[in-house]
């Protein structure tokens, strides 16, 4: 049986975590879930559940900022965007608590890894 041979670098890649499809998948599967919590399940329980008035905010914000800006077609994109704004700004409030989630298991996990290191250094040369 053939064993590749390593070449004995390495790589960051091995010991530091990197975000990856997997967190994607778990955070767009948290929001599917706050979203079916919230009973918004298509896009008609969407406008007629409890972000109609939101969303109708957002259109109208969104709309006079295009109009303003890029006329007509600023007025008609900056609709569309206000539409979807609640929900992609639920969607980036999950994202970024995912996120800090991550950065703080690896932050804590490289701080017990330090402190063990300093608790073993101060044992062996405090003499």
């Amino acid at each position: 049986m053939a064993t590749r041979k390593s070449s004995g670098k390495l790589h960051a890649s091995q010991f530091v975590p990197s975000w990856g499809p997997k967190q994607t998948a778990l955070v767009n599967m948290l929001f599917m879930e706050v979203l079916t919590g919230l009973g918004v399940h298509d896009l008609a329980s969407y406008f007629r559940g409890w972000s109609l008035a939101a969303v109708i905010a957002c259109v109208v914000l969104f709309a006079s900022l295009g109009g303003y800006n890029y006329g007509i077609g600023g007025f008609i994109g900056g609709g569309a965007v206000g539409v979807a704004a609640p929900v992609v700004l639920l969607w980036l409030t999950i994202l970024l608590a995912g996120i800090t989630l991550f950065l703080a298991v690896y932050l804590l996990a490289c701080l017990a890894v330090w402190t063990l290191l300093r608790w073993i250094g101060s044992a062996l040369f405090s003499w």
